[in-house]
C-alpha cells in the first residue's frame, strides 16, 4: 500500500511569517460553547462588585478606577525569535502553554516551537517551511502536546525531522485538554474583548484575596 502524498506547501502572498488564514470550518468550537465556559449572570461586574451584590450588600462598593494598561512581562516567558523560519504559529500556540505552567502549576516549562511546527505540518500533510492555519496549531497541542525544547532544540536544519516516537509521549504529559475560538464570524473586536472579560470575570471572583494573581486578573478585566 502507497503512502499518501505529502505535497510541498508554499507560503502565499499576504502571509505574515507564515500564519495563513484559517478557511471557514463549521466544526470549530465557539468559546461559549466549549466545556466550562458558560455565559455567567453578572459577569460584567467586577469580582468586588458581584461579590457584594451575591451578599445582598447595601452599602457602597469601593471600586478601583478602571486602567488604561496592565503589564503581564512579569507572568511571561522569554521573548523568541523565528528567524527565517514561518513558524509563527507554533510560537503562538507554545507561548499560552507555558504562561499557564507558570502561573498555575509554578513550574518552568520551555517548550518547543520546532516540535510543535512539525506536528502541525503533519497534522496538514504538509511538508517544507509551508507556514500554518493558526487554528490547527492548538489542535497539534490538542492532539500531540508540547515537547519540552531540551528534547528537540529550534534548529532550521531539524525542519522536516520526524521527532522520535519517546519525543510524541513525553509530549502528551503537557497536552491541552481543548481550544475554541473567540474571534467567531460576526463579532466586531470589542465585542471579542467583552466576551474574554465575560468569561474572566468569574475566575477571577474565585481566587483567594491573597493570591497575588487576583489583582492582576481585576486589572485586565478593567482595562
Amino acid at each position: 500500500m502507497s503512502s499518501p502524498v505529502q505535497p510541498q506547501a508554499t507560503v502565499p502572498p499576504g502571509a505574515v511569517a507564515g500564519l495563513l488564514p484559517d478557511p471557514p470550518d463549521p466544526r470549530d468550537l465557539d468559546m461559549l460553547q466549549a466545556p466550562g465556559l458558560a455565559p455567567v449572570a453578572g459577569a460584567r461586574d467586577t469580582p468586588v462588585v458581584a461579590s457584594a451584590l451575591r451578599r445582598g450588600a447595601a452599602r457602597p462598593v469601593h471600586v478601583e478606577p478602571v486602567v488604561k494598561a496592565v503589564s503581564l512581562r512579569e507572568h511571561c516567558g522569554k521573548v523568541r525569535d523565528q528567524g527565517e523560519l514561518n513558524s509563527c504559529t507554533a510560537h503562538a500556540a507554545v507561548a499560552p502553554m507555558e504562561l499557564a505552567e507558570l502561573n498555575l502549576n509554578n513550574r518552568t516549562v520551555v517548550g518547543s516551537p520546532m516540535f510543535t511546527y512539525k506536528a502541525t505540518r503533519n497534522f496538514l500533510l504538509w511538508k517544507g517551511d509551508s507556514g500554518a492555519f493558526l487554528r490547527t496549531a492548538p489542535g497539534s497541542l490538542a492532539l500531540f502536546g508540547v515537547l519540552p525544547e531540551d528534547y528537540w532544540p529550534y534548529d532550521k536544519q531539524l525542519l522536516d525531522d520526524e521527532p522520535s516516537p519517546f519525543c510524541y509521549q513525553l509530549a502528551q504529559r503537557f497536552r491541552a485538554t481543548s481550544y475554541f475560538r473567540v474571534d467567531s464570524a460576526n463579532l466586531t473586536p470589542q465585542a471579542v474583548v467583552d466576551r474574554l472579560r465575560e468569561q474572566l470575570a468569574p475566575v477571577c471572583a474565585k481566587l483567594p484575596a491573597a493570591d497575588a494573581q487576583k489583582a492582576t486578573c481585576e486589572k485586565v478585566i478593567k482595562a
